[in-house]
């Protein structure tokens, strides 16, 4: 017994999608096109600088693949990391366990599916912690503003008169 759900992902060629984790189990099937994985296990989370950003159901890095050169403290963590390359074609699934980290770039235009699952368990153990978050988040109680969901308004630089 397995709660799923599914994400559609279409886009063009050389999308990154930033390195991070996702809270549960994903079976990603590639439908068209042909993406790059690169995946790291939980135990390699030390080299993977952490970010405080808030998204919903991810934990992100402040590692961007295609920065590196910019960023030098991270490259440096990154650098010590040990993980695993996948090229994904069109037809190929490839699982993606639970807190795995993982950067995906897209190499053609591309449509993927992904597949998110939880058992009952999983839901209460890790789910439940997840919506008290997204709950606190919306009642602007936690991390508001240093997240993926909102974007803040800065306020006009002059209210002065037009000249």
């Amino acid at each position: 017994m397995r709660r799923t759900w599914e994400y559609t992902f279409i886009g063009p060629a050389n999308t990154v999608t930033g390195l991070h984790y996702d809270f549960p189990n994903n079976w990603f099937c590639q439908v068209t096109g042909v993406k790059e994985f690169l995946l790291f296990p939980p135990d390699q989370s030390a080299q993977m600088c952490k970010s405080r950003k808030y998204d919903w159901g991810a934990t992100l890095s402040d590692i961007d693949i295609s920065r590196l050169d910019e960023q030098p403290v991270e490259r440096e963590s990154f650098a010590k990391a040990e993980g695993l390359y996948a090229r994904v074609e069109a037809g190929d699934a490839l699982f993606v366990p639970s807190r795995t980290w993982h950067a995906v770039v897209s190499l053609e235009p591309s449509i993927s599916l992904a597949v998110f699952g939880l058992t009952p368990w999983e839901i209460l153990a890790g789910g439940l912690p997840s919506e008290t978050r997204a709950l606190l988040h919306r009642l602007h109680l936690y991390r508001w503003g240093n997240c993926t969901c909102h974007r803040m308004q800065q306020a006009p630089a002059s209210q002065g008169a037009l000249t």
